[in-house]
């Protein structure tokens, strides 16, 4: 009852000095006990924040009544990528029984993991041989063997995977082997250190997915509806189909639904496409703020449909880093429409932020009535909000009855009724 009285009277505050009012929704923020914290954004907030995350705003009311704002700067998790091309010379070019040959050079004895091969041919499936030495003197040494690169062009589908990836390694010479009775056309190789550091991510669970065939498209439609809005960035297909197969993949998110006479009518976004595939993972990655419903269209074209077993999607966490440099009860607001993103000075020297921060926990949310709404719509649209209000009705009629008692006692004793 302590906790919510505080909340009541902390929401008044603010609603009365006029700066809350513009917001719709508001969660208490806990276990401020440093200068620095981190406050990862929770699933349930993506469906009522505006999708640049303007309106979030962080407020604070002060033992004596002020309302003070603590700056933030907004985080997505979503780790590195570094492609760092290594110089090489290319050798022994040519074709023999064996097949195709070719070797690289680097005299620098940078480590690799990535050769990239470009192809004047267009349509191939070749297996290759890749392997290393540190001297002319030394053996060779198989890095990878039977490795599919492959090269699919159609008035249909345009695709190519001629990316061999391995094991760091730092052989002075790489030959690349395809045993092909027609030579290869090489056009271009590149030689490259790939380094991922991987993000912090969650799968959304709690997927509703509806499998359907557009016989006259020859497609096969896969809708996927989660359970709030959230920033999907990854999708992934698992399919296990004992043939090969490569079909075209169109990704679209559903914007608006409009009602017409036959009923209501979906309208969808493309944001992203690609290939389904057998040949290496289906993953796709799009990025188009808060998504609640997906599209995806297969297409067919005179083949069986490709069952697929299963299906996730993930996004990247976001967080906010907030400073808080006065004592107060704070609360993250959010839900007000036309914002400005706030301008803040911390975002000048992110350097000099700490890097150890605690997580601050995040209350219920909160839903505030704005003026002009539908007075249909529910007086407490939280519990919270119910026991506060009950528990100062209860203080003002144990008041009101202790002071009609005493003056009921007094009344008696000068002689009047």
């Amino acid at each position: 009852m302590k906790a919510s009285a505080s909340l009541f009277l902390c929401l008044t505050m603010l609603l009365s000095q006029g700066v809350a009012q513009d917001f719709r929704y508001l969660r208490p923020l806990d276990g401020i006990s440093d200068q620095w914290h981190r406050i990862v954004l929770p699933d349930d907030l993506f469906q009522h924040v505006e999708s640049d995350f303007s309106d979030l705003r962080i407020l604070g009311i002060t033992a004596s009544g002020d309302t003070i704002e603590a700056p933030y700067l907004l985080r997505i998790n979503e780790g590195s990528r570094d492609n760092h091309v290594v110089e090489f010379t290319q050798r022994n070019t040519g074709i023999s029984q064996a097949g195709f040959t070719t070797t690289l050079d680097i005299p620098t004895a940078e480590p690799i993991n990535r050769i990239s091969l470009t192809f004047q041919q267009q349509n191939f499936d070749w297996r290759v041989k890749v392997e290393g030495r540190h001297s002319q003197s030394s053996a060779w040494t198989t890095i990878q063997d039977d490795y599919r690169i492959l090269s699919i062009r159609s008035p249909e589908v345009s695709y190519q995977f001629t990316d061999i990836t391995f094991p760091d390694a730092d052989f002075r010479y790489y030959r690349i082997s395809i045993p092909e009775s027609k030579e290869p056309t090489l056009l271009r190789a590149t030689t490259s250190l790939y380094q991922e550091v991987a993000g912090q991510s969650r799968e959304y669970p709690d997927l509703k997915i509806v499998k359907s065939e557009d016989k006259a498209r020859k497609q096969s439609i896969v809708v996927i509806t989660l359970k709030h809005p959230v920033p999907v960035r990854d999708i992934r297909l698992f399919a296990s189909s004992p043939i090969d197969f490569y079909r075209g993949i169109t990704i679209s998110a559903l914007v608006d639904s409009i009602e017409t006479e036959k009923g209501w009518k979906s309208q969808y976004r493309e944001i992203g496409s690609g290939l389904f595939t057998s040949f290496h993972d289906n993953h796709y990655e799009v990025g188009d703020g808060a998504i609640q419903r997906l599209k995806l269209q297969i297409s067919n074209q005179d083949n069986q449909p490709i069952e697929i077993d299963r299906i996730s999607l993930s996004g990247y966490e976001h967080e906010l880093v907030a400073r808080f440099s006065e004592t107060a009860s704070y609360f993250l607001t959010y839900g007000r429409d036309n914002s400005r993103a706030p301008q803040y000075d911390i975002a000048r020297f992110p350097d000099r932020i700490p890097t150890d921060l605690s997580p601050l926990s995040l209350g219920e949310e909160v839903t505030i009535r704005l003026a002009g709404e539908d007075d249909t719509r529910p007086l407490f649209e939280s519990d919270v909000w119910l026991w506060a209000v009950m528990g100062v009705i209860m203080a003002l009629l144990t008041w009101f009855t202790v002071k009609m008692m005493r003056n009921g006692g007094d009344g008696r004793r000068d002689g009047k009724v």
